[in-house]
């Protein structure tokens, strides 16, 4: 449920991160209309639930405890910046004041895109995979601060119309402030595209010089950031091919140099690539299993060997006999469990994870025997 919500309220923030820019920037007629204003009503709406919401979300603590207590919720939500960015970014300031361009703040909502990460973390996926989508979460990011920044740059510019864009340099002048919002838009997204290569942006003004100052610094932190994380990602996406292909690039080379029969070549490049997955298998297994808290683990551990177990018919019989048992021992609790066929089940597995809880796994990879 909790991460539909997250869903939810990532796409309400795309929204306003994608609509309040050109609001202010542009005021296009369609952003007025009613159609238009009731979304955003709903929107906000949304938002101001979500407040409440953070509320009553647990949370874990230090030691690893999930905290269920409403006081304690509250007091560390309080204390947290995210309480007073969602307050402030969520108050409806130009309607109460009719200041048109207080809606600015709303753009503080560019703070829950990062939702998308923690989404694409909570995703059941590989790490290719993982590593393949963090990577559009970042292209997406790029995108949008283009978007505000860009639409920053055309309303600074517009409040006194003297700026003129690199792309106007040689008319010496410039027409963009008579054109269509649309054309506005591109012309903002195409200068935020060139301060973020550090380019030249002849500013004219000196509130425009303190801007594109900042600008030009931030987006430097950006270039350094966002596509160092890019290279660290394109090679993590494809870093376990790249490891399989050393090792069989390493055997190669070892049977070439021990002049190892050909025949026998090809049997260790097959066992090479059918028991790669499976130890891919059990290194993953064995750091997950490092990562996360004995009772954890202990759950986790009956999850997987009980299907192992219940194939094993003298053990499965042993441990529905044993259950049965107790049912015929116990009238109650074999009422409540005709009535609820999963007791059973959860039964069985408690039974399960008796016996699980004693014993250790050893993974091994299987040997190359043929049985006449």
């Amino acid at each position: 449920m909790k991460f539909w919500w997250d869903v939810v309220v990532l796409c309400a923030a795309i929204y306003n991160s994608f609509t309040i820019p050109i609001n202010i920037a542009f005021e296009p007629e369609s952003m007025h209309s009613a159609i238009m204003n009731i979304f955003d009503r709903l929107v906000q709406a949304l938002f101001f639930l979500e407040i409440l919401t953070n509320f009553n979300t647990t949370y874990y603590n230090n030691e690893g405890t999930e905290i269920y207590s409403r006081k304690l919720i509250s007091v560390k939500y309080l204390a947290s910046a995210s309480f007073y960015v969602d307050v402030i970014s969520t108050i409806p300031l130009r309607e109460m004041f009719g200041v048109e361009w207080l809606q600015i703040f709303g753009i503080i909502k560019f703070e829950k895109l990062q939702r998308l990460s923690v989404i694409i973390n909570k995703m059941s996926a590989k790490d290719s995979v993982k590593a393949i989508l963090k990577l559009c979460n970042l292209v997406f990011l790029l995108s949008m601060f283009l978007h505000v920044q860009g639409c920053i740059i055309m309303w600074v510019a517009g409040w006194e119309q003297v700026w003129v864009p690199p792309l106007d340099f040689i008319y010496y002048g410039t027409n963009i402030y008579q054109r269509h919002a649309s054309i506005k838009y591109w012309y903002g997204v195409y200068n935020a595209i060139l301060c973020l290569t550090g380019n030249e942006m002849a500013a004219r003004t000196d509130f425009e010089l303190a801007m594109f100052s900042f600008f030009l610094i931030l987006n430097a932190l950006i270039n350094a950031t966002i596509f160092g994380q890019m290279a660290v990602l394109v090679q993590s996406a494809g870093r376990k091919a790249q490891m399989f292909q050393e090792q069989v690039d390493n055997a190669n080379t070892a049977m070439i140099a021990l002049a190892i029969n050909p025949e026998y070549q090809d049997d260790i490049r097959e066992f090479i690539i059918t028991t790669q997955g499976t130890k891919d298998q059990q290194e993953e297994l064995a750091k997950f299993l490092e990562i996360i808290s004995p009772s954890l683990k202990q759950k986790v551990a009956v999850k997987i060997f009980s299907k192992v177990v219940l194939m094993n018919k003298r053990l499965a019989n042993s441990f529905k006999k044993s259950v049965q048992d107790t049912l015929k021992q116990n009238k109650q609790m074999n009422v409540q469990f005709s009535q609820n066929p999963a007791l059973y089940e959860q039964a069985l597995l408690q039974q399960i994870g008796a016996l699980v809880n004693r014993l250790s796994t050893v993974l091994a990879s299987p040997d190359d025997v043929l049985v006449d």
